[in-house]
C-alpha cells in the first residue's frame, strides 16, 4: 500500500500564507499546532549616537524577520526610514542574537516570518 501523503496546504492549514518552498507567514498571532519557544531574545541597546546627540524622542522600529529552520534569524527587513542615528542597527545587532527552538506546525519544521514593533525610551 502506497502512503498517503499529505499537501503542504492540508499540513499548514488556512492560517498561513506560503511566501516561498517552505517559508511562511502566519496569518494572526493565535495559530492552531504552531509549537516554538524562545532560547534568547535580548532587547536592543539605546545607540550610543543617539545618546550623545541628547536625543530623548521615543523611536519605534518596525520590522519583520525571518526564523529559520534551526531557529536563528536569517532574513530582516525594517518598515520605515532609518533616522540615522543607529536604532535600526541596534534592532538588527539584537535580533542577530535572537534563539528559537527550531518551529514546528503538526511535527512539521517550518521557516516563519514574524513581524514586531521595538520601543526606544532613552532614560
Amino acid at each position: 500500500a502506497k502512503a498517503e501523503q499529505k499537501s503542504s496546504e492540508e499540513v499548514m492549514g488556512k492560517d498561513f500564507i506560503q511566501l516561498s518552498k517552505g517559508i511562511y507567514a502566519a496569518k494572526n498571532q493565535g495559530v492552531k499546532g504552531l509549537s516554538y519557544s524562545f532560547i534568547s531574545q535580548p532587547e536592543p541597546n539605546y545607540p550610543t549616537a543617539a545618546k550623545r546627540l541628547g536625543y530623548n524622542r521615543e523611536v519605534i522600529v518596525k520590522v519583520k524577520f525571518l526564523v529559520g529552520f534551526n531557529g536563528t534569524i536569517e532574513d530582516i527587513k525594517f518598515y520605515g526610514k532609518d533616522n540615522g542615528l543607529g536604532f535600526q542597527k541596534e534592532v538588527e545587532k539584537a535580533l542577530n542574537n535572537w534563539k528559537l527552538t527550531p518551529i514546528t506546525v503538526q511535527n512539521k519544521k517550518i521557516k516563519l516570518y514574524f513581524y514586531k514593533v521595538f520601543k526606544f525610551n532613552q532614560i
